[in-house]
């Protein structure tokens, strides 16, 4: 007689939050539950897409750091990505510096909020942007 296959166990814990597939990105947080984030934005097909594309990705860091770190007092992002300067030379160059406390974080609708906002103030608390990455 054969016997049936057995089912795999369950899992009762629910798997923590999922890294986002941002690329070089390198999280650390300070004893004060400071969460800093560096990535590096990559390149599309327009420059707008790119600006759209870089203020999405910082929106997913900033999701995950919120489900892996529940008690994160803020979050510094570094975004980098590759300029050409007018001679044609390409250099990886930071492209925003931003900050976001604990109570702009809580704020957002992240149902319905516009990525595009994300680098503006007040949802950045501070913000550094490169020209090239301006609006």
């Amino acid at each position: 007689m054969k016997s049936s296959p057995q089912a795999a166990p369950t899992s009762t814990t629910p798997p923590g939050p999922v890294l986002p597939s941002v690329k070089d990105l390198a999280i650390d947080v300070s004893p004060e539950d400071v969460v800093t984030a560096t990535y590096k934005s990559g390149e599309n097909l327009t420059a707008g897409i790119t600006k759209d594309v870089a203020r999405y990705e910082t929106s997913l860091i900033l999701k995950y750091a919120l489900a892996k770190y529940p008690n994160l007092s803020a979050v510094n992002v570094h975004a980098k990505a590759d300029l050409i300067d007018v001679y044609g030379n390409t250099n990886l160059r930071e492209v925003a510096t931003l900050t976001y406390s604990r109570a702009s974080l809580d704020r957002i609708n992240w149902g319905s909020f516009n990525t595009k906002n994300m680098w503006n103030e007040p949802i950045a608390n501070a913000a550094d942007i490169a020209p090239a990455f301006l609006y």
